[in-house]
């Protein structure tokens, strides 16, 4: 083999290497980018969706208290509070006893709430009593309690409210999803695979076990790998509403993740490859014309 082309072989090669190398380097940092984020934007959606779930609560909260700030409120009163919520589903008056003795619903008037919770542990700065089913409306709720004088004024809102809040699932792709579970694991909002799991659905992965557990509020941004409550594996990110004993979960199949990477990198790969291949070839192309050729006709 003539001393040229060998070396032309041998010059092609070692841009071969070099090319895959830096093709191969590029792919794996192009995969890690991409992941984080997928992952950042988990991470952005469950604190996002938590604070929406607390300021809703909050405003409603806030609502209350001005209300009970009238001395008295008649059921006409209470009917135009609920009207220009328009979150409230009713909202009443209980007496000392815990009866009730106005309400937008004038036929609850005389039921006997005093061993609710919302009667119970009613405090100055307002009680939530945490979602439950109501066997009267078969609804659930959660309800707003606070003093009014000698009297407590109470508003149920629907859980389907909240349940709007993580229903958004925008770029979360095919299997991406938001809910809320409450301090024993339960679901507090529908699911995107199941169907009835308000209340009935219990979560024990890896997610929701580390949300109640004590640690840092830095740890609820720290997207884990584990099994969710179809035994599929996710990724996910949890954040704890420490107010109500609540944890906003936000996963997405692993699958789907890397599906993604892999398909998105194979195209960036095929790119960069074409465009690095392309520039070795006329570089050796080059190479070839002005160097190799232009000693062979000094000689």
């Amino acid at each position: 083999m003539k001393p040229r082309i060998l070396f032309f072989l041998i010059f092609f090669l070692a841009l071969s290497v070099i090319n895959f190398g830096a093709i191969y380097s590029y792919g794996s940092l192009e995969s890690n980018i991409l992941e984080e984020r997928v992952l950042e934007h988990l991470r952005t959606t469950a604190q996002s969706r938590a604070n929406h779930i607390e300021d809703f609560i909050s405003e409603h909260k806030s609502q209350v208290l001005i209300a009970a700030t009238h001395q008295e409120l008649s059921n006409e009163e209470l009917r135009e509070i609920k009207k220009i919520s328009g979150s409230f589903y009713e909202i009443f008056v209980l007496d000392s006893n815990g009866k009730i003795i106005t309400s937008s619903e004038e036929s609850h008037i005389g039921e006997d709430k005093s061993g609710d919770d919302y009667f119970v542990n009613v405090i100055k700065e307002g009680y939530v009593k945490n979602a439950y089913y109501s066997e009267t409306t078969k609804f659930y709720f959660i309800a707003i309690s606070v003093p009014q004088g000698e009297n407590i004024l109470v508003a149920k809102i629907k859980l389907d409210l909240l349940d709007e809040i993580t229903r958004d699932r925008n770029g979360l792709g095919e299997t991406g999803e938001v809910y809320f579970i409450n301090k024993e694991g339960y679901m507090l909002s529908s699911s995107r695979f199941k169907e009835g799991v308000i209340l009935r659905e219990k979560v024990d992965g890896q997610g929701a076990r580390q949300c109640f557990e004590p640690h840092g509020q830095e740890e609820y941004h720290k997207a884990i790998e584990y099994k969710d409550y179809r035994d599929i594996s996710v990724y996910g990110v949890y954040y704890k509403i420490n107010e109500f004993d609540w944890c906003v979960l936000v996963e997405i199949d692993k699958a789907e993740i890397q599906g993604k990477i892999r398909g998105d990198n194979c195209f960036e790969l095929l790119i960069t490859s074409l465009v690095v291949s392309l520039g070795g070839v006329i570089s050796g192309t080059l190479f070839w014309i002005f160097v190799l050729k232009g000693k062979r006709k000094k000689k």
